[in-house]
């Protein structure tokens, strides 16, 4: 059974998750390499706590994995459905027996249009503006990114099917039980670190702008390097002293 709550609390086993780019990624971006994620040599950052690193590649996210005693959860897919089956083939082999919940930053291509692969064998869990805006949106998206992305791009978006989530939540957080580990999904909204509604803040995770020449990346959650401090930036530090707060 999964548990939705919306109490305030952040455990520190789930601090410094992964970084979920806030730029926009309808620009159009001459990177010529695949978007393809790259599950080979995932990274544990906590107990139980994967990483699959973005590795500075265009319309790659970064992408968690959060293991407790009887569920994991998988953050992010990747961009169209072989990503979402390379993700999801890892996450079979780090759960073991646990069930599989997935959820997604927000709902654009890149960070969740993977999903299809996990519908049979996982349980789908979006808040309400996610579900309502891929919704209204999903379809004209996978068109939009093959108008304004690679030809790589495109190709990784063959097959897509856009498909709904089981557990949808209302509210500004919700509680998921792992069992013996409680993950805070937060819905931003618009700010203080969200340009657009529904955006998700999992536990410990630090939103960057991802740059075309620069990506994004997965920063020590206590720094936010003066360079960055732009008007964005100064509010994901705001953001980032809520979490170490709670």
């Amino acid at each position: 059974m999964i548990s939705l709550s919306r109490r305030a609390f952040i455990p520190a086993a789930t601090a410094a998750l992964v970084g979920a780019s806030i730029g926009p990624a309808t620009s159009q971006v001459n990177d010529p390499r695949p978007p393809t994620v790259d599950t080979s040599n995932p990274r544990e950052i906590a107990a139980g706590v994967w990483v699959i690193g973005d590795h500075r590649t265009w319309l790659v996210p970064n992408i968690g994995i959060i293991l407790g005693t009887d569920a994991a959860l998988v953050v992010d897919t990747g961009l169209g459905p072989a990503n979402g089956e390379r993700v999801l083939d890892l996450a079979r082999r780090l759960a073991g027996p646990r069930r599989l919940l997935l959820t997604v930053t927000h709902f654009h291509p890149e960070h969740g249009y993977g999903a299809q692969a996990f519908r049979p064998d996982a349980t789908i869990i979006y808040n309400r503006t996610q579900r309502d805006e891929l919704r209204e949106k999903g379809e004209g998206y996978v068109g939009l990114f093959r108008q304004t992305q690679s030809k790589a791009a495109a190709d990784a978006l063959d097959g897509t099917k856009i498909v709904m989530p089981h557990v949808v939540y209302d509210g500004p957080s919700a509680q998921i039980d792992l069992g013996g580990r409680m993950v805070e999904l937060r819905n931003l909204g618009h700010r203080p670190l969200a340009r657009r509604p529904g955006r998700l803040l999992a536990p410990g995770a630090h939103p960057v702008r991802r740059r075309p020449h620069r990506g994004a990346h997965v920063p020590d959650l206590s720094v936010v390097p003066a360079w960055r401090r732009g008007r964005g930036q100064r509010a994901v530090g705001r953001g980032l002293e809520g979490v170490r707060v709670l």
